[in-house]
């Protein structure tokens, strides 16, 4: 199979929802609880590794994009956006973008990948046909039905946190769509 050029998207910007919305793990987070939509927007522009603006240099040029993007070009001429636009950036907002800068994609994506690898290898532990379910011993039916009320248990965790964490995605760098990825491709 031939190999993807392939890059991480932490938080992703592929809708104009609230990012909080999309990602519920970043609701949960205090520094992005209080603050607005466009906010949170721009905190990830400003902060998140893989942003688009994260590698530039220079932090007004960076700072303007990224103000231009969230709020539209004529932000220049709004009031309430003039202080942002000197660089004088609320408490609040740098807070959130520190916090921003501590998400590593990588590791994040590892995660991700060890939980599905996790719940594949559970699900093939648990699905026992009935001919080895018939030629078990009394010991190991009661070993394997703990063992089944232990993860019915686990399952709805195990299943949020796959659907909720991480905020991770992989992209072709090329067509720009999802591409799936296997714990087994980032090891190698």
């Amino acid at each position: 199979m031939a190999q993807k050029e392939a890059e991480i998207i932490l938080f992703g910007l592929e809708s104009g929802d609230d990012l909080r919305i999309e990602y519920p793990e970043l609701a949960q987070i205090d520094e992005f609880k209080n603050l607005k939509a466009k906010e949170v927007r721009l905190c990830w522009l400003l902060g998140n590794r893989t942003s688009p603006l994260y590698k530039l240099s220079d932090k007004r040029e960076r700072l303007n994009r990224a103000l231009e993007i969230v709020y539209g070009k004529s932000y220049i001429q709004q009031k309430q956006l003039k202080a942002l636009v000197d660089g004088d950036i609320p408490v609040e907002i740098k807070e959130a973008i520190k916090k921003m800068e501590e998400f590593n994609p990588e590791y994040r994506l590892r995660a991700k990948l060890l939980s599905e690898y996790m719940f594949e290898t559970l699900n093939e532990m648990v699905v026992v046909g009935s001919n080895e379910l018939a030629t078990m011993e009394v010991d190991e039916k009661k070993k394997y039905t703990d063992l089944l009320v232990k993860i019915h248990e686990e399952l709805p965790d195990m299943v949020k946190r796959l659907e909720t964490s991480y905020g991770v995605k992989v992209k072709d760098r090329k067509t720009k769509k999802e591409i799936l990825v296997k714990i087994n491709d980032v090891l190698r």
